[in-house]
């Protein structure tokens, strides 16, 4: 099952763990602060990959999570929240100016090209 998920290790085949560690990291324990500050972290973390590819949508929707999970955001959040939400409106004032009166994309003309 080599590539597998499930594969076993070679029967004797020693298991090398990074120094400091007694467990090897997959099977480390976490305590429940620890797995929590870690889904903060990846949670603003995917926030902030959202936003860098430009989907302010969901970047916002991530913040809005963690602000009802948390019950508020690390300090520094507040500040890239309303930049996302400025930046948020402005593609939307931009998608806004690229459509036709009526409701078409600019430069559509609905006809089958031919």
């Amino acid at each position: 099952m080599v590539g597998s998920k499930h594969a076993r290790r070679p029967a004797g085949e020693r298991v090398v763990l990074a120094p400091g560690r007694e467990r090897a990291a997959p099977a480390a324990r976490m305590s429940a602060g620890e797995r929590h500050a870690l889904a903060l972290r990846q949670s603003l973390r995917l926030a902030q990959r959202c936003a860098d590819v430009g989907d302010y949508d969901r970047a916002l929707a991530w913040l809005s999570m963690i602000e009802f999970i948390e019950r508020g955001l690390p300090d520094r959040w507040h500040t890239t929240r309303e930049q996302w939400i400025a930046a948020r409106e402005a593609q939307l004032r931009t998608d806004e100016e690229q459509l036709e009166p009526d409701g078409r994309r600019a430069g559509l003309s609905g006809r089958w090209p031919g």
